[in-house]
């Protein structure tokens, strides 16, 4: 036995796992009775004592809108009396959610509590193995003083390097919020207090011949007399126990009985009792014990079942920035619309939801109820970004901005509601035909802008307009007689005017001065005023020059070459074998048998040249690829281009996953920080983050950042959210504080496909896909906030309107 008088403190809840184990709609059914339950079990006298913990407040709101009064009344009154513990975790949610909308989900939870006068100060979240930093930040500023984390380390890691351990973590306005690092959350389960897991503990014990309360005779006494060998510095200890094992259990009175039990018998030496995570915090809080402070990020090794359905991804992301516009809107016309923004809100929590499929989606894949909660998944994302746009015609049509008839007109409203200004490249598509002698114009406040290109081939206008923060800008469209007599030049190196030679021949750089010439390209090069590109056969792009500070854009250190494919499959013998390659990889997104794939260039597919930007389309190869195809836009008026990647991946139930090579830098000559822009602010990883947590991918939400002390690049990745940092190497994880980090280069890849996990994410990635990486230099990119705004600005696509 144990040398101290100890307290467990039982923790009961069912862990949220939104079609994990059957279909969304009927584990929404199940969560609304697992509180009708409750409220029933309280109500008799012979399980005094039971308590329990609403692990997510979505299961709660589904609760209220089913209850009668009478429940509501009993359920309040349950939580007033601390016989049901309320958590501010809307859901467990992965890194997704933009800082805005994980507030305001957040927030469901405390105005439920302030109306019905409940003091709410915990969340609780179960199986995530992280968080953005500004999450902290997030519970802070809502009075939420606690948070509760069971993580789950089959896959992930808990930080600090120590499980049931206390810290406060420092928020990025150095606030803090007091963390309690919990244990996985069916471990009271293996220790005999409910229904026995059997995955936690490895001793000798053969639980199939063994009564739970028998287990717990052994196990209990061990685990608390290992804690104080550890040094452990209280005499209690907080443990989470689901009803059955399973995700989505439902409350078990059981546990209870077992308890009352182990009392009479233990209860002197060894206490159970029954708690709300609030009773936990506030026992941590009154103990003299030094509760060490940290800070920084907290990534979430479980965010990568995202790219499992890139797809739908890069869908959920384009309706979360519509729903930023939409949010500026309201604002600039002095309207409000709580309902729908809640709604929507709702849609982009349930796809951000950490749950990527039932537990058979890897290995059996072909079943009905599999594909139905995939699909089912997917639709949050789709319903979102649909419904966010039909609330954004709807305001914009009763402001008088859309016409909901199709119109034919020639003149342009675009509206810019957020708080910066927006500078984008436009392509108006004309409608009427255009004679030779002819041509379109966009005429702003009586003057034609220069930054302006009518394209008679594909019978647009192109125009770069620039739209102040909170302004709107008109634009009229009127056509133009062209008086020009076009002739063949004595300077122009073409063979014949629809084919470019393939020489690359430039022309002298005096006689290109003359010429004024704005830009040049060929099989090899292109060239603009702010940047010059050269690409070699299987290498692909090999320079990336900034012409006006005379600088290289690529790291030195860099593996692959930008936007490189790098394809990995994990070789299986049979049908067996794909799950079992999958278990044995442990912490890594990969196994040591892991087959790793270049992509190679194979050549130029096309080059198109106007007074506004060059565009090249390059070719490559790679297994598990078919037609990748990179097109990069650069503009002649300013540094910055636009990089598209489109592709066909084949399909395969093998493990595979897909990086994209972004090796860029601010200088290669000077030391380069970078930093990564997510929920809630800017890091720089290996450095602002917790020890111990994962150092090798994370996810962001506007792009990432390199800066100097005197320039900085920035790359927007409005489709990719996980970006890589470090080599692609299978080997041991390693953690932030790890001396060896140092001897790794912070090479940087979009991870853009993987199908790794054995359970529930997608099992295979096959299908076309389309990526965008738009990316920008300045000497004013020098420092984060500004590199960040510019990266923001870069991800905000103004729609325009005809009136």
């Amino acid at each position: 036995m144990p040398k101290r008088k100890w307290t467990i403190f039982v923790i009961n809840h069912s862990h949220t796992d939104i079609g994990f184990t059957a279909e969304q709609n009927i584990i929404k059914l199940r969560h609304v009775n697992y509180i009708r339950k409750v409220i029933e079990m309280l109500s008799k006298e012979s399980l005094e004592g039971y308590k329990w913990n609403c692990e997510t407040f979505w299961s709660v709101e589904e609760f209220l809108k089913k209850a009668q009064s009478d429940e509501l009344k009993q359920f309040i009154k349950y939580v007033i009396e601390g016989k049901i513990g309320l958590s501010a975790s809307y859901l467990n949610f992965t890194e997704l959610l933009d800082y805005k909308v994980l507030n305001n989900l957040t927030k469901r939870a405390v105005d439920f509590s302030k109306e019905n006068s409940i003091n709410l100060e915990t969340a609780l979240t179960a199986d995530i193995n992280g968080y953005s930093w500004g999450f902290s930040e997030i519970l802070y500023s809502n009075g939420i003083k606690n948070l509760y984390s069971c993580t789950h380390s089959h896959h992930g890691m808990f930080p600090i390097g120590r499980r049931q351990f206390p810290f406060y973590w420092k928020t990025p306005k150095e606030n803090k919020v007091l963390v309690w690092n919990g244990d996985h959350y069916m471990f009271g389960n293996d220790l005999g207090i409910g229904p026995i897991h059997g995955k936690f503990i490895d001793d000798e014990l053969d639980l199939n011949q063994m009564e739970p309360f028998s287990i717990a005779e052994v196990r209990i006494p061990r685990y608390l007399e290992k804690l104080e060998e550890e040094n452990y510095p209280f005499d209690f200890v907080p443990i989470t126990v689901s009803g059955k094992v399973i995700d989505n259990a439902p409350p078990n009175e059981n546990i209870i009985k077992m308890i009352k039990k182990w009392n009479k018998s233990y209860g002197d030496k060894i206490f159970l009792k029954m708690v709300t995570i609030d009773e936990v915090f506030q026992k941590i809080r009154n103990t003299d014990v030094k509760i060490p402070v940290y800070s920084g990020d907290w990534p979430d090794w479980w965010t990568d079942g995202v790219i499992s359905t890139a797809r739908t991804t890069s869908t959920f992301r384009l309706a979360q920035r519509k729903l930023k516009y939409y949010r500026n809107l309201l604002d600039k016309y002095n309207t409000k619309d709580d309902t729908k923004i809640r709604k929507a809100e709702k849609l982009l929590g349930l796809y951000a939801e950490h749950t990527w499929g039932h537990h058979q989606s890897v290995s059996h894949p072909y079943l009905n109820k599999v594909n139905i909660i995939s699909e089912t998944k997917k639709q949050y994302a789709t319903q979102a970004y649909n419904y966010i746009s039909k609330i954004t015609n709807e305001l914009l049509i009763s402001e008088g901005i859309l016409n909901a008839q199709l119109i034919n007109s020639k003149k342009i409203k675009i509206v810019n509601p957020m708080p910066f200004k927006v500078n984008k490249l436009y392509k108006f598509p004309i409608s009427e035909s255009i004679k030779n002698n002819e041509k379109m114009v966009g005429i702003i406040n009586k003057k034609i802008p220069k930054k302006q290109y009518f394209d008679k081939e594909s019978n647009s206008l192109f125009m770069n307009i620039c739209v102040e923060a909170k302004k709107t800008k008109t634009i009229d469209i009127q056509k133009k007689y062209e008086n020009s007599q076009i002739s063949r030049s004595s300077f122009d190196m073409r063979g014949n005017v629809s084919y470019r030679d393939k020489s690359g021949i430039i022309v002298d750089t005096e006689l290109k001065s003359n010429l004024n010439c704005k830009s040049e390209s060929g099989e090899h090069f292109l060239e603009t005023p702010y940047v010059k590109l050269e690409w070699e056969k299987e290498k692909g792009i090999t320079k990336w020059f900034d012409k006006k500070n005379k600088i290289s854009l690529l790291s030195d250190e860099r593996v692959h070459n930008p936007f490189t494919p790098i394809y990995e499959m994990n070789p299986a013998k049979n049908e067996e074998d794909i799950i079992k390659t999958r278990v044995s990889m442990g912490r890594n997104r990969k196994n040591c048998q892991v087959n790793r794939f270049i992509g190679k260039f194979t050549g130029l597919r096309s080059i198109k040249e106007n007074k506004l930007f060059t565009e090249v389309e390059l070719k490559y190869s790679s297994p598990g690829l078919k037609h990748y195809l990179l097109k990069i836009r650069a503009y002649h008026y300013k540094p910055q281009a636009d990089c598209t990647i489109r592709f066909l991946k084949t399909c395969n139930w093998e493990a595979e996953n897909l990086y994209i090579s972004l090796p860029f830098s601010a200088d290669s000559s000077k030391i380069n920080n970078i930093f990564l822009h997510k929920t809630g602010g800017q890091i720089e990883p290996w450095k602002d983050q917790l020890p111990g947590t994962l150092t090798d991918f994370y996810c962001v939400q506007e792009g990432f950042s390199i800066i100097t002390k005197n320039s900085g690049i920035t790359v927007a990745t409005p489709d990719t959210p996980i970006i890589h940092i470090g080599d692609l190497k299978y080997r041991n994880r390693l953690l932030k504080g790890s001396k060896k980090l140092k001897k790794l280069k912070k090479n940087v890849y979009a991870w853009a496909l993987s199908n790794y996990w054995e359970t529930n994410f997608k099992a295979e990635i096959g299908g076309f896909y389309q990526f965008e990486f738009l990316i920008k230099w300045s000497n004013e990119f020098n420092d984060a906030e500004k590199s960040f705004l510019a990266c923001k600005e870069l991800n905000t696509d103004l729609p325009y309107f005809e009136f």
